[in-house]
């Protein structure tokens, strides 16, 4: 089983450049599970979502930011890990879930 899991703090995701280095991310590492820190984002916008080149075989949970920082954005594949359980707060996002295959 190939398995990457991603954490980056991306300090913003308001440029199109950002979004264009997520999207390499996503099609050069195939994260299973990516961890966004200071997205500064404080709505989700699925267009945004969709300009990071996530598909519709990929799960989220989105945590707002507050003011000019914060903001958490979980993505993980679906056929990879299946999420039984999932909260968030200001500052963390948990998820809990089971491996699927192998």
């Amino acid at each position: 089983m190939d398995l990457s899991i991603i954490s980056w703090n991306i300090r913003g995701m308001g440029k199109m450049e950002k979004l264009g280095a997520i999207r390499r991310l996503m099609v050069t590492e195939k994260p299973k599970i990516l961890f966004l820190q200071e997205t500064n984002l404080s709505t989700f916008i699925p267009a945004v979502y969709r300009g990071m080149g996530c598909g519709s075989r990929l799960g989220k949970i989105f945590s707002p930011a507050v003011g000019a920082s914060g903001g958490l954005l979980t993505i993980w594949d679906l056929d990879f890990f299946s999420v039984i359980e999932s909260f968030f707060l200001r500052r963390f996002i948990a998820i809990i879930g089971r491996f699927r295959g192998g």
